[in-house]
């Protein structure tokens, strides 16, 4: 149901607030206050207009998932912070100077998909998992070459916004599926994105890659934390950061050894 149907529908009832959260049509979320049925999975539905709600608690309890993750340079996080996280192709439209931390070679087979009539590059991705195949990859080179890195801790209501699907590995591959029911998140390979690597699992470097995908722009209000390296780049943006969004050094984010895990 999109948010002008939404808005319609609960026009009709009286126990309805308009949240903050907007979806990426421009069209608000709306929350039903009068929660009369619940369901086994923490879901609610009020009687008067029938609007289901889910209740994303179930998401830690069932799948420990309490946030999400966006990796990107340390560089990026002011123009971030100012406009938003933004998809690749609206950083190449509005001509935005970035510091471009991905696999070339891997953009150029994401140019090629389409989902949902909307090509790849105009979702922002976020993973699952710390320590993906793609951070990895990266080995900037020297001892500290995760250093440049940071994370932005996503909150999982994210994944209430209009057009946003999630995957069961890297969204470049053939092989990967994309869903867009929060029901069938059981379908993605929980143990290969809780385990400390992805080594021993067939198939485990697609997997590990699993994404949420969300059209267009994450606001940065929905940022709750920044991960950081160390102590020199908390410093580095310590200034930058608004004091509501928590900084932090966390080196599980981060690999300890650097060794071959593909």
């Amino acid at each position: 149901m999109n948010g002008k149907n939404l808005q319609k529908k609960l026009s009709k009832c009286k126990y309805y607030n308009e949240t903050d959260l907007v979806t990426s049509t421009g069209n608000p979320l709306f929350e039903c206050l009068k929660r009369e049925a619940k369901f086994a999975c923490g879901a609610s539905i009020c009687r008067s207009c029938g609007y289901f709600t889910p209740d994303l608690t179930f998401l830690g309890e069932r799948y420990e998932l309490l946030e999400l993750y966006h990796m990107t340079h340390i560089n990026n996080v002011a123009s971030i912070i100012e406009k938003g996280i933004l998809c690749r192709n609206e950083i190449n439209k509005k001509a935005l100077q970035y510091e471009d931390i991905s696999n070339m070679e891997v953009q150029e087979r994401r140019e090629d998909k389409i989902i949902d009539n909307i090509d790849l590059h105009s979702y922002v991705p976020l993973f699952f998992a710390k320590r993906t195949p793609m951070q990895y990859a990266l080995k900037l080179g020297g001892v500290d070459w995760q250093a440049p890195i940071c994370f932005l801790c996503i909150n999982v209501e994210v994944l209430l916004i209009d057009g946003t699907y999630f995957t069961d590995g890297n969204a470049a591959s053939n092989r990967t599926k994309f869903y867009d029911d929060l029901s069938e998140l059981d379908k993605l390979p929980w143990d290969i994105l809780r385990a400390d690597y992805w080594i021993k699992y067939e198939d485990g470097k697609r997997k590990r890659s699993a994404e949420v995908l969300v059209p267009h722009k994450i606001p940065f209000s929905m940022v709750h934390r920044v991960v950081v390296y160390n102590r020199k780049a908390l410093i580095n943006i310590i200034g930058t950061v608004p004091r509501d969004v928590e900084i932090a050094i966390d080196r599980r984010f981060y690999f300890s050894r650097i060794e071959g895990r593909e």
